[in-house]
């Protein structure tokens, strides 16, 4: 554990490297909106290193130990909350965003920019041929995304991976929506 001093230090360090030229800028506007850049991007810092220390709660209950083990292990307090981090652990990759034949890309594809993932291709075909994109092969891109932020949908498809072979990923539910939206020119 590290002091209170010794921790203060390694805040104001990391502060330094992260915004330390952004707080010289002259420009108030200009450097508002630096910092809010660069608080999106530590945000998503947080956001990472929290699902890491989730993932090393779940490899530990995935070796076979107990919820009140992995609390007192981890130090986190409860068996409860040892089983939250467990879950958040074990969270599985959705499909958020996929481009179509045309190259158009549909669903929540601001997050291609922003969080890790995955691509794989899906051969669509649903047994309704009224679907519009019925027949099509649709490049997904799945990754963890924050469950607060996009609602998975209780469907999983099949895609396939080139590295990995076929594989099931749940898309979110607007994935799933824009996938089975109706053909309005029939």
């Amino acid at each position: 554990m590290h002091s209170d001093t010794t921790l203060a230090a390694e805040v104001e360090a990391a502060v330094s490297a992260a915004i330390g030229a952004i707080l010289k800028e002259d420009d108030p506007v200009k450097r508002y909106e630096k910092l809010g850049h660069q608080l999106t991007v530590y945000d998503r810092v947080v956001t990472r290193i929290a699902d890491e220390k989730a993932q090393c709660a779940a490899d530990l209950a995935s070796k076979g130990e107990s919820f009140a083990r992995v609390a007192g292990l981890l130090s986190v307090g409860t068996r409860s909350r040892a089983q939250q981090l467990i879950g958040r652990g074990r969270r599985q990759p959705v499909i958020f965003a996929f481009r179509d034949q045309n190259g158009e890309l549909h669903g929540d594809a601001h997050l291609l920019a922003t969080i890790p993932h995955d691509e794989a291709q899906l051969q669509f075909e649903p047994t309704d041929r009224n679907l519009f994109f019925t027949g099509h092969l649709l490049q997904v891109y799945f990754g963890h995304v924050d469950e607060d932020t996009v609602t998975p949908s209780l469907y999983a498809y099949t895609t396939v991976d080139t590295t990995t072979g076929e594989r099931r990923v749940r898309p979110t539910q607007k994935i799933h929506d824009i996938l089975f939206a109706t053909r309005t020119d029939s």
